[in-house]
């Protein structure tokens, strides 16, 4: 059995950071399949519950995708810049919560979203058999 270590957990979250070609669009599935024009009656129900079963387990971001919620995180972080004396340690452990939630995200989305990927290319895979 291989040992799974620190480097090689470190190495796994360090691949969600680099730069991935997604092959499909982040939609659901029914919606892939109208845009590549599919007929369902060809499409194995299982692959496709599958897909939509982990379509419905998106994980929620921490921050969301609204720019004006990254707006108020920086406003609170030039805010704790007035507090005297302690207001740039406030404002620097307010950025590290910040990134570790970013962080959070962008592990948890990227791993959901290779498990997807997957999900729709065995769904398209079945109708080439």
């Amino acid at each position: 059995m291989k040992d799974y270590g620190l480097n090689q957990r470190l190495a796994t979250m360090w691949s969600n950071f680099q730069a991935a070609d997604w092959r499909f669009p982040e939609l659901p599935p029914r919606a892939i399949l109208k845009t590549i024009h599919l007929d369902r009656r060809w499409l194995d129900d299982f692959e496709l519950r599958r897909a939509q079963w982990l379509w419905e387990r998106r994980p929620a971001l921490v921050l969301g995708e609204d720019w004006r919620v990254y707006a108020l995180v920086i406003i609170i972080t030039l805010s704790l810049f007035l507090i005297p004396v302690w207001g740039a340690a406030f404002s620097a452990c307010w950025v590290i919560i910040t990134f570790a939630g970013i962080f959070r995200d962008i592990v948890r989305l990227s791993g959901w979203r290779r498990d997807y990927e997957s999900s729709i290319a065995r769904l398209l895979r079945n109708l080439e058999d």
